[in-house]
Formats: structure tokens, sequence, C-alpha cells
């Protein structure tokens, strides 16, 4: 079953607060970086309950610590100690526990949210493949350095589920429709093009995280200079001097943005699919131009990536990201809570998705539904729901509940 670890860390913040062994390693330098160093690399340091609670409680402890300035999130170990700072969730534990799956989700959520909100400055090196809950526990804070290993993609749509982890809130707040549609293809991104999506703040070559982040831990942090602001400004300024210059525009995705935001600004899924379609056919019909050429291969791509998605899981996406961009980030993740919830219990297509990429791993899921036209509104409209109005609410011994208590 999926539940907790009860255990507690009361050495939290010491030097060195745990072992080698451990899935998370945690330490604070003696100048008050406290860090979160990502531990399971042979499973790409996807996270698991055990390392989303280690984590939840270092930032408990580390919150009331007065020695800890700013907390710095990345893998465990040198640059070079694996490809992933963290690939996602222990989705296999949500195929085999559907009824559980609120366990980890309510767990997984509220800490993606207490980092968004942390009274001290995050700062997160996404310094290798970096994937729905990868994302979730690095995105949130004001500072995050990409590399030239940052592989960043929400591939969610391709497994049943949806880009949660406050995925609606970020993608919706990308410019222009690229948020759009990274959700519903789950392309992945390199640094570049994920500096240009607003995912980065910072770059820095791989090679040299360690003495960036060596940088951060020579910063003294005395008097005035301990609040947040302060912090924050500090770390800022050294990051701008130590990491490089990366062109934003060095990528593809500032090249697909005109077709990009054509087709994603549709009012519907349907229409999004109609307008690719239309762009994907221009050039039959005898316009050469070479724009007109650029668009209509990069649709006919798009096409064929939307056609391995599942339908249902690309209709919850995009009503998901439309709302989320009129809803605060907390909001955002009930919401999240509710859909991720309902996915898991609903043993659709997020249980064929998992079954094709884990379990008989032909990666030919077979999904619910043949196509986007195939999804009926009122399908949707119970993922989105409040809670005591879909059947599965309560189930198997398990009602569900609001993720925020209101005095939260």
């Amino acid at each position: 079953p999926i539940t907790p670890s009860q255990s507690s860390s009361s050495s939290a913040t010491t030097t060195t607060t745990n072992g080698d062994n451990e899935l998370v390693l945690t330490r604070v330098h003696p100048n008050g970086c406290a860090v979160v160093g990502l531990n399971r690399h042979r499973a790409l340091n996807a996270l698991n309950i055990e390392m989303i609670s280690s984590v939840t409680r270092a930032l408990e402890a580390w919150r009331h610590d007065e020695r800890v300035r700013f907390v710095v999130i990345k893998k465990s170990g040198k640059t070079d100690s694996g490809r992933g700072f963290c690939a996602g969730g222990d989705i296999r534990a949500l195929f085999d526990h559907p009824f559980q799956a609120h366990v980890f989700f309510q767990a997984e959520y509220r800490m993606d949210y207490a980092l968004s909100c942390y009274p001290k400055p995050v700062v997160s090196f996404l310094d290798g493949i970096t994937m729905g809950g990868g994302v979730g526990i690095s995105v949130h804070g004001a500072l995050r350095v990409l590399t030239d290993k940052t592989l960043f993609a929400m591939p969610e749509t391709g497994i049943g589920l949806f880009p949660d982890v406050g995925g609606s809130y970020i993608l919706s707040r990308c410019a222009g429709e690229v948020g759009m549609y990274l959700g519903i293809t789950g392309q992945r991104l390199k640094a570049a093009d994920a500096m240009y999506a607003g995912i980065g703040t910072h770059y820095v070559a791989s090679s040299r995280v360690d003495a960036v982040i060596e940088a951060l831990q020579s910063q003294s942090f005395a008097g005035s200079s301990r609040s947040f602001v302060a912090v924050e400004k500090a770390l800022r300024a050294a990051l701008d001097e130590r990491c490089d210059a990366l062109a934003s525009d060095s990528g593809s995705l500032h090249k697909w943005r005109p077709f990009i935001d054509a087709a994603f600004s549709a009012p519907s899924l349907v229409q999004v699919e109609e307008r690719l379609r239309a762009m994907a056919a221009s050039t039959s019909h005898g316009d050469d131009d070479h724009k007109t050429h650029g668009s209509a291969q990069w649709a006919a791509k798009t096409l064929k990536t939307m056609s391995t998605k599942s339908p249902l899981s690309m209709h919850i996406t995009f009503r998901a990201i439309r709302q989320g961009a009129k809803m605060s980030l907390r909001s955002v993740f009930e919401l999240e809570y509710r859909i991720a919830c309902r996915i898991g219990r609903a043993r659709l297509d997020f249980q064929e998705g998992v079954s094709a990429l884990l379990v008989r791993k032909d990666k030919k899921p077979k999904w619910a539904h043949s196509s986007i036209s195939r999804v009926s509104a009122a399908e949707v409209d119970r993922y989105f729901a409040p809670f005591g109005e879909v059947q599965t609410d309560t189930a198997d011994g398990q009602t569900l509940r609001p993720l925020f208590a209101k005095e939260d």
C-alpha cells in the first residue's frame, strides 16, 4: 500500500542528516545553505512516497531553523552521478494501488505547494531528465538553473494522466500557447527551449554545477541580509555572475511559436485538431511558400504525436490549462487533486497507459476512446466536479476530501 513514512529525522539541521544509502540526502552548510539531494539514481530519482515524506520533513524542520537561509534542490553526488534530476513520480505504485493513489497525490502536491510559498529562497538545479514529479519539486521556486543535460517534459498524456504537480498553472503562464502545446503533446525540451518557455531562470554547463553551488555556499548572510528578499537578491546576483549566457532563440521552440499559437489558441481541443489538419494539408494546394511548408511539416508531426496520446487525457489537459490560467496556484492544486484521484480510481486510460509502458512493455496502449472527437464534455466534467458528485469519490473504504483544510 502507499503509506507515508511516519519516521522523523531529528537531525535535519545538522551538517549531515542521513546516510548515503538513503533515497534523499539532506544537509546544512555552515553558511545556511540547506541541500536536498535526490538519491534514487537507478530509477532516475523518480519520487516515491518515502522520498516525498523525507523532503517534506526536512522542509518543515528548516522552516523554523534560524541557521537555514536558503534551500538547494539537486540530484545527489557530483554532476556525473546520473542522467536524471527527477524523472517523475512512482507511477507503478499508483498503478498497483489505484484506491490509495490519493495518499501519494496528497503528499506530493502539498510538498510542491509548500515549496511555492516557502519562507526561504529555493534554488533548483534541473541537471538531467526533469519530468512530471521532477517538475513539481523544482519549478515552483524563484531560481531554477538549467544545464546542457536538462531534458524537460510533461509527458503525462502518453500514460493516460495529465500534467499535474501544478502543471495547469505553470503551463498556462508560458508565452502564448506554448504551455498548451507542451501539455497536450508532451514535447521534450532541452535547455534553450526550456528557457524560452520560462521554465528556467539561469543556465550553466553541467560540469560547473558543483562549482556554482560551492559559490552559493560561500555567500555570507549576516544581520539584515538574512531577510528573504536580501538572500534571494544575493543568490540571484551570484548566479548571474557565475552562470552562462544562453540565447533563448538557439533552440527550435521560437521557430514553431507562430504555428503553435495559430493552432493551440482554438477554443476547443477538437478545433485544435481541425486547425492542425488544415495546416498539414496546406502544401497539397500548391502553396510552395517556405513558411507554409514549414508549418505543414510541423502540423503533420504534431498530429502524429497527438495520435499516440490518450484522447481523454488530452481533453482533461486542455480544460485544466485553460482554467488554470485564471486560478491561484493553491486552487489549481485543489483542482488537480480531484482530477488525479479520479483518474487513478477510474481504471481506464491510466491503467492502460502504465500497463503498456511498464507491464506489457509494448508501448501500444489501447485507449478507451479511438479519437478526440469521441470524448464527450460530460465525461470530462466528471473529473472536474467537486468532491462528492462522483461515485468513486467514496470507494474501497476511502472517501476523498479536499487537498487543503480551510485553516491551512
